[in-house]
């Protein structure tokens, strides 16, 4: 309600997959909310899924280091997600925001939030492509390369 015209695209699919589509059917949101179901990686990257979406929201507490995160910020897509295993090592104030795990109305605060304050998403999309690059192959790379030089 607070954020109108919005629309939630759901990628993937599990166990609650039924589940939520009821609730999305109870709550009157069908078009609001759509589920691209489990895509293959290309269809993700490559393919513009990124590419359509204004921000990054994950609440996994399960994922360390996620490659959809780092895809999502080369794709200059700020992260809002949980603050949890490597969460906080990938996103920053600069790039996304963190909340608590498993604080659904922390979460909604932070969408509304980013879509509320057109400074921070201004500010957020450019950290997002920013702070990507030093995950780079080539920057991984040298950064391995001087670990190994330090050992």
């Amino acid at each position: 309600d607070k954020i109108k015209g919005s629309k939630l695209l759901l990628v993937g699919d599990g166990p609650d997959m039924d589940r939520l589509r009821k609730l999305v059917g109870d709550l009157n949101l069908t078009g609001t909310v759509l589920f691209l179901g489990r895509l293959p990686r290309e269809n993700i990257v490559q393919g513009g899924i990124l590419g359509i979406a204004d921000v990054f929201v994950t609440a996994s507490k399960i994922e360390n280091q996620s490659i959809a995160i780092l895809e999502a910020l080369a794709s200059g897509l700020p992260i809002i997600g949980v603050n949890m295993r490597g969460n906080p090592e990938l996103i920053d104030d600069k790039n996304g925001i963190l909340v608590e795990a498993d604080n659904e109305q922390k979460l909604a605060e932070a969408i509304i939030k980013f879509f509320s304050d057109d400074k921070l998403a201004s500010n957020l999309k450019k950290g997002a492509i920013g702070s990507s690059k030093k995950y780079d192959l080539s920057e991984s790379v040298v950064m391995l390369e001087n670990i190994y030089k330090s050992l």
